[in-house]
């Protein structure tokens, strides 16, 4: 089988025609490495070859539009990725942007588990939660924890119910503020402190008043 014609498609691609019948649209950064052009034989492994190369590239420049909009880790990417394109091709593609260090699980670990303890006041098992939905590996989630230091759990706490409430007065307010400190990882003890906390300052400011 022989390319007798090629011509552009909508979509950017190159539409290739093999003995008067269309046989195969492919990426034009695949087809312009393949070196192949009108007349040439093209069937077994050289087409198999023109088609892996161009789910690739469709792959890669899929991966690039999803990185220019936001962070992925690795996983997310791939994810992503298997929606229009094979494993293979979405794991060459990932492995692409690493090199590009487009991609780096361990600066997104990093990031991500700052942002949730200093934005949403998330203790480290929520926090590593969180990273785990992520699809990170435990090193890398490990790491991460690392590098938010000591952290005084009960202090970060008492200032995530004094953003909320101000004061806990009744029973429906320390209930809701237990489920919030729940809710964020905090363990029983770290909760019971806090609460006991904020409803002591709560009182100190009345009895001022």
């Amino acid at each position: 089988m022989r390319i007798t014609a090629l011509r552009s498609t909508k979509q950017g691609n190159v539409a290739v025609e093999a003995d008067g019948a269309f046989l195969c649209a492919v990426h034009p950064d695949a087809w312009a490495e393949s070196g192949l052009s009108v007349g040439d034989p093209v069937e077994g492994d050289a087409l198999a070859a023109l088609q892996t190369a161009s789910e690739f590239a469709t792959a890669k420049k899929k991966a690039l539009a999803l990185l220019g909009a936001r962070s992925y880790t690795r996983r997310q990417l791939c994810e992503r990725l298997s929606r229009t394109a094979s494993a293979e091709a979405a794991e060459a593609a990932a492995d692409r942007m690493e090199e590009l260090g487009l991609l780096d699980d361990v600066d997104y670990a990093l990031r991500y588990a700052r942002e949730l303890a200093e934005n949403r006041s998330y203790a480290p098992r929520r926090i590593r939660l969180e990273l785990r939905k992520k699809g990170l590996d435990r090193e890398t989630i490990e790491e991460a924890l690392a590098s938010l230091g000591d952290r005084d759990d009960t202090a970060a706490a008492v200032a995530l119910l004094e953003r909320r409430y101000h004061m806990l007065s009744t029973p429906a307010e320390i209930r809701r503020a237990a489920a919030l400190l729940e809710r964020c990882g905090y363990d029983g003890g770290v909760i019971r402190t806090a609460i006991h906390a904020v409803r002591r300052l709560g009182e100190e400011l009345a009895d001022e008043t």
